[in-house]
């Protein structure tokens, strides 16, 4: 019966990577993928393609409500962006063109109702706040 138990005890004790998926596609909630495709929910994804809810995400294209997405594009809601490419309400956007409704954004084309940018070339810009 000891035997037993210390068996047990030391599967239950053993340690579970998290997982990490490469050149997935269709993921779903899938965490530290590699460019995956169509992922939804991810975590540091990296060269993900219309990825939704993303976190961390890098070299993303059509990220929706993406967190700390660099040189994505067309990225909707993301935050802490750089280089991002037609982003709608990005907050602390870098290099942004075609931004709407950003806060904060530096060196941003063509943005609307941008607060606090900075060498922005901004054809139709609202509500700027310098």
């Amino acid at each position: 019966m000891r035997g037993e138990r210390q068996q047990e005890s030391g599967s239950r004790n053993k340690h579970i990577p998290l997982p990490k998926f490469n050149n997935s596609t269709n993921s779903t909630n899938s965490t530290n993928s590699t460019n995956s495709t169509n992922s939804t929910n991810s975590t540091n994804s990296t060269n993900s393609t219309n990825s939704t809810n993303s976190t961390n995400s890098t070299n993303s294209t059509y990220s929706t409500y993406s967190t700390t997405a660099a040189n994505s594009s067309n990225s909707i809601n993301s935050i802490n962006s750089i280089n991002s490419i037609n982003s709608i309400n990005s907050i602390n956007s870098i290099n942004s063109i075609n931004s709407i409704n950003s806060i904060n954004s530096i060196n941003s084309i063509n943005s609307i109702n941008s607060i606090n940018s900075s060498n922005r070339n901004a054809k139709h810009d609202k509500v700027t706040n310098r």
